[in-house]
């Protein structure tokens, strides 16, 4: 999915940065951020189908990333994807998108 035009991206990756020659730091990506989540809802909660709701921008699809790329590894099912738009005063009107008792369709 390409980003919108004017959408302000925040490209946070993983890197390794040499501040001095004993000396290094890393910053985690967003997606890192979420990772353990879909592990979390799959194994500890017993979710087997789940719903995503997240901004529609760069950290909003890397966090949710995360969270989907676990839980469907473990063979979890997204059921629906709802994006938000960014600085969006309530998310109610996104939730009250997604049904009740969601239903896998494989």
């Amino acid at each position: 999915m390409e980003p919108r035009p004017g959408t302000r991206l925040l490209k946070r990756r993983v890197a390794l940065k040499v501040l001095a020659s004993e000396l290094a730091g890393v910053a985690p990506s967003s997606r890192q951020g979420s990772g353990g989540l879909g592990a979390y809802a799959y194994e500890q909660l017993g979710w087997r189908t789940a719903a995503v709701v997240g901004e529609d921008d760069y950290v909003g699809w890397s966090l949710a990333s995360g969270f989907v790329a676990e839980f469907c590894s473990l063979e979890g099912t997204i059921v629906k994807r709802v994006w938000v738009e960014p600085n969006a005063k309530s998310w109610a009107p996104a939730v009250g998108r997604i049904p009740s008792q969601p239903t896998a369709s494989r």
